[in-house]
């Protein structure tokens, strides 16, 4: 299990790690750190629920690979993972809106796809024949803070909607399918690299 969520991790790092730039001396910071063209979010966040559920607290990781048309708007695809009661690989559309600054930037984010179950859910004392996975929605809100280089740090708060479902054996009907929907506050620290 270990093994597989490292590997999982290695997979969706291998862009950045392939990843290089030329650096460049310029003396307009503003147009060294938000320029037009790609731009990747890497973060860890929590997502927290209420404490009737099993997990209050359960972690993600995402990258999200944008596109930057310009200063205020970009657009690109969102993958990581979360382990929910089952883990799973988030894949979907993302778009930020951009209100920029000189050293910082506030914006607004969502993404909406499908997760993909990398597990089948464990039950005690119940046969899992099959985990399916489900519809995500994510929208958040954050505060970029610039190095003056290529890195900018961030901050974001949010909501997580997330299904899945799975199909188990039952004792009258030989099977039946369970359908789990968290609705999750989300909070999430990063780097956004250009």
């Amino acid at each position: 299990m270990l093994m597989k969520n490292s590997f999982t991790l290695l997979l969706l790092l291998l862009p950045f790690l392939l990843y290089s730039q030329k650096a460049t001396n310029t003396p307009d910071l503003e147009a060294a750190t938000w320029q037009k063209g790609y731009t990747g979010f890497v973060s860890y966040g929590k997502l927290i629920g209420s404490e009737s559920d099993e997990e209050p607290y359960v972690n993600s990781f995402h990258i999200e690979q944008n596109y930057r048309f310009n200063k205020y708007f970009a657009v690109g695809l969102i993958t990581g993972t979360d382990w929910f009661d089952v883990t799973l690989l988030p894949v979907g559309a993302d778009i930020k809106l951009i209100h920029q600054l000189k050293k910082t930037a506030f914006y607004a984010g969502g993404a909406a796809g499908h997760s993909f179950p990398l597990e089948n859910m464990g039950l005690e004392s119940i046969n899992v024949l099959d985990t399916k996975g489900g519809p995500f929605v994510n929208a958040h809100v954050g505060y970029m803070i610039s190095t003056g280089r290529k890195i900018n740090f961030y901050v974001a708060v949010g909501y997580r909607y997330q299904s899945f479902s799975f199909i188990r054996e039952d004792l009258w009907l030989t099977e039946v399918e369970r359908k789990i929907t968290y609705n999750r506050f989300s909070a999430r620290i990063g780097v956004n690299l250009f």
